[in-house]
């Protein structure tokens, strides 16, 4: 007995129709970039603290000024809108603060929702020319608090993290000098023991380097502290006796040395 004819193959499916284009239907045009956003030349205010360079000497000054002048310091260019030296746009005049406010969006939408479309930062360039004075920032809290008691003394409620970049060789003190430098300023220095006080230089010269906890931080804070607080009068006199000593420590030197010579 024969097998069966196999079945005839199913027929093919039909292919799908090609959509034909639409006469009315117009090409897409090609996407745009966004327009490039033309940088804006700033004028910006200038702090002239008697510890920035002179003059052309200064960056500051060169940076800022075409025809500075030489016998005025200019320590600070600040590029900004903080309130004590707002910069403003070089064509028009128009605060940098009040153009940002109109243009949010120049700042990123996550900068312009914190920080109300105001900078948060405050860019610097320093020409330094001596050693600044010492300054103590408060943080976040207590700036919002000192600012709202005295805002003629504290201009803006935000902390002064900061970082700097060295452009040029530069020096930079952080932090308190070693146990064993303080003692050796004490032992050398005595008008210095006089400001800061016997009961805390005595607890300092008895220190070790390896020393720890919250006994040896409570006697830097005291001893730092009576000295930065020390009255006009303390200090004038503590510079009076020192000048004296070194001038008698000088005499007997040279009284010294010339009998070495004669001999």
């Amino acid at each position: 007995m024969e097998d069966p004819p196999p079945p005839p193959p199913p027929p093919p499916e039909p292919e799908p129709a090609a959509a034909s284009p639409r006469r009315d239907a117009e090409p897409s045009p090609p996407l745009q970039p966004p327009p490039r956003r033309r940088l804006l030349r700033l004028r910006c205010a200038v702090q002239h603290y008697e510890w920035g360079r002179r003059g052309d000497a200064s960056l500051v000054a060169r940076l800022a000024a075409r025809d500075p002048d030489p016998s005025r310091p200019y320590a600070e260019l600040w590029m900004g809108t903080h309130p004590s030296g707002p910069s403003t746009l070089l064509d028009g005049g128009e605060l940098l603060g009040d153009w940002l406010a109109r243009n949010p969006d120049a700042l990123g939408p996550a900068v312009a929702a914190r920080w109300g479309g105001d900078l948060p930062f405050l860019f610097k360039v320093l020409s330094v020319a001596k050693a600044l004075s010492i300054q103590a920032h408060p943080d976040k809290k207590l700036a919002e608090v000192l600012h709202a008691l005295r805002p003629s003394t504290y201009k803006d409620d935000n902390h002064k993290p900061e970082m700097a970049i060295a452009i040029t060789e530069f020096r930079a003190l952080c932090g308190f000098a070693t146990i064993e430098e303080l003692k050796d300023i004490l032992r050398t220095v005595p008008e210095v023991e006089g400001l800061v006080g016997h009961e805390d230089a005595g607890k300092l010269m008895t220190m070790k380097e390896y020393d720890g906890g919250s006994e040896v931080k409570s006697t830097l804070q005291s001893a730092f502290a009576k000295l930065m607080t020390a009255s006009k009068d303390m200090v004038s006199e503590a510079i009076s006796k020192l000048i004296s000593r070194l001038n008698i420590e000088s005499k007997q030197y040279s009284q010294e040395w010339k009998c070495y010579c004669l001999k």
